[in-house]
């Protein structure tokens, strides 16, 4: 299953405009910090990151309900958890506690998400490997002195990164991403796309 050109281009554009928004809540909240910040606290390769990070979040996320035979999600089921994601997001920079009780916060969130999803076992795959992926990168990124995370715990990240953008994103965002990828692939019905 493959996005069409024009919705390969609208999953770049809003993974490049929105994750950038969403690192603006961890950068503007003293969360991170780039050596180097161009535009509103970000470095200049943030867009590019995050546009190619949510467009694989959204060709992962149709592929595996694809594979799972998932349900078709509702229109506004698409909208209410990508918002609830950016509230996730801004949680994680903004909430006053520790680490620890930041990610007891972002796994609830994600089970939240995916009990208003699909319930699948994709979706749950598609978050874990995320959650995998997702901060190895990071830890790379830390390492090569590209951005710093203020309050890491272990390699130079904190303890609840896996559970925002990595394990949230898949029911939180990734269904937004793959309509904007595949529209009626992932709608309820013709007019729902």
């Amino acid at each position: 299953m493959r996005p069409t050109l024009a919705g390969s281009l609208k999953m770049l554009a809003m993974g490049a405009a929105g994750g950038t928004v969403l690192d603006g809540f961890h950068s503007h909240s003293g969360t991170i910090s780039y050596p180097d910040p161009v535009f509103s606290m970000e470095a200049w390769w943030v867009p590019l990151l995050f546009a190619g990070a949510y467009t694989l979040l959204g060709v992962s996320w149709a592929l595996a309900r694809k594979l799972s035979g998932a349900a078709p999600i509702a229109p506004v089921a698409r909208w209410t958890c990508a918002l609830a994601f950016g509230v996730l997001y801004f949680a994680s920079g903004y909430l006053p506690v520790s680490n620890a009780v930041k990610l007891g916060v972002l796994v609830a969130g994600f089970l939240v998400l995916w009990l208003a999803t699909d319930r699948s076992w994709g979706t749950v795959a598609v978050g874990l490997l995320a959650a995998v992926l997702g901060p190895t990168t990071e830890v790379v990124l830390v390492h090569l002195h590209l951005f710093a995370h203020l309050q890491p715990d272990v390699a130079g990240i904190p303890m609840w990164l896996p559970g925002l953008f990595y394990l949230a994103s898949a029911p939180g965002a990734g269904p937004l991403m793959a309509w904007l990828g595949h529209g009626h692939a992932t709608a309820t019905h013709p007019s729902a796309a």
